[in-house]
C-alpha cells in the first residue's frame, strides 16, 4: 500500500576457501543459506520504520550461541530512517 510494504528474500553464500569469511568457530570453509521477511511502514512523507526478521542456516557449526558452535542463527533488526 502507500504506507505499508512487505519484503522477503532468500540467499545462499558459499566460501569454502575462506576468501571473504573465516568462521569464528574455526571450522574449515563457510556456507550458509539465509532468508528474511521485512515490514516497512511509512510514518510520514520523510520517515520510514522498518523491522526485519532473518534466519541463517549452515551445514556446519559456523555460528556461535552462548559460546557454543551451532548451525543456525537468528536476527531481529529495526530502524527508523529519516530524510530531508
Amino acid at each position: 500500500t502507500k504506507k505499508l510494504a512487505i519484503a522477503g528474500r532468500v540467499e545462499y553464500f558459499n566460501d569454502l576457501e575462506e576468501v571473504q569469511i573465516n568462521p569464528i568457530t574455526n571450522v574449515s570453509g563457510f556456507n550458509s543459506f539465509s532468508s528474511s521477511i521485512g515490514l516497512n511502514l511509512k510514518v510520514t512523507e520523510n520517515a520510514l520504520f522498518r523491522v526485519e526478521g532473518r534466519t541463517f542456516i549452515s551445514g556446519k557449526d559456523v555460528y556461535e550461541r552462548n559460546n557454543q558452535p551451532v548451525k543456525n542463527s537468528n536476527l531481529l533488526a529495526a530502524n527508523l530512517t529519516v530524510w530531508f
